[in-house]
């Protein structure tokens, strides 16, 4: 939890966090619709996780896939809600008055690329796991590990910028 004896001030969406919460709220409704459009047709047993090489390791209920969506859901409005709540956020940065708008801004607009990507691996796991279920596919493939490492560079992208912004403001 951020430590701020100060009132946070508001901080305006820049073009990029509007761009990555319109494409994570439009990828949220698509993964849902994609679920629930094909949740009647899916077989009793469906893969509930992949391994390391992108095939099928344990296999649930289809039912679990329901859960899959309401933890993608969860994950969806945790995130969401750091924006309202900004003491939330654990960082290596401090916040002064002086660095409070650069550094937010730099959070919020990391936060919804970070959302974005979630909602974008929620989405290619569900859709492996229905195309293997309906024996389309044979897996997810390997490529759920270059949508981990956009997100491991992004949240370690996003460290280095909230670090960048606090020392260029606290020189003044």
């Amino acid at each position: 939890m951020l430590k701020i004896d100060f009132e946070l001030p508001q901080i305006p969406r820049s073009k990029m966090e509007i761009i990555c919460e319109v494409l994570a709220a439009v990828g949220l409704i698509l993964t849902l619709v994609l679920i629930f459009s094909k949740y009647a047709a899916l077989p009793d047993v469906i893969p509930s996780h992949f391994g390391a090489n992108g095939m099928p390791d344990s296999w649930s209920n289809k039912n679990s896939i329901l859960f899959f969506a309401g933890i993608m859901i969860l994950v969806y409005i945790v995130i969401s809600l750091v924006r309202f709540f900004p003491k939330m956020v654990n960082l290596n940065v401090t916040i002064t008055k002086e660095n409070a708008v650069p550094v937010l801004a730099v959070i919020f607009a990391g936060l919804s690329l970070v959302k974005l990507i979630c909602v974008g691996m929620f989405y290619y796991i569900g859709y492996g796991m229905i195309t293997t279920a309906q024996g389309n596919a044979n897996g997810i493939g390997l490529g759920i590990w270059g949508i981990a490492a956009a997100l491991l560079i992004t949240v370690f992208g996003l460290q280095y910028a909230c670090r960048k912004a606090a020392k260029k403001t606290s020189r003044f």
